[in-house]
């Protein structure tokens, strides 16, 4: 039985580690602040059309078009943009 109760205790641990660490992994790095025009996330290959507050994670990829323009402000209050076609 103590053999078992271990495996039991381990599995456990690592799941709870695994869920915890992908959580983390997915919090927000930013928030859209402003945008006008053709602006769109990619996120996790599914693209969509942004808006401000929309809340950015570290995998996002954002892309402008042609007349696209978007403000981000990032958790450490950093503040970057992108123009048409970024």
């Amino acid at each position: 039985m103590g053999n078992w109760y271990l495996a039991v205790v381990v599995w456990t641990v690592l799941v709870s580690a695994m869920t915890l660490g992908q959580t983390a992994w997915a919090e927000a790095i930013g928030q859209i602040q402003n945008l006008s025009g053709d602006v769109s996330i990619v996120r996790n290959t599914v693209k969509s059309p942004a808006k401000a507050g929309d809340l950015l994670e570290k995998a996002d990829t954002l892309m402008t078009g042609a007349g696209g323009r978007v403000g981000i402000s990032f958790i450490d209050n950093s503040r970057f943009s992108l123009g048409p076609n970024s």
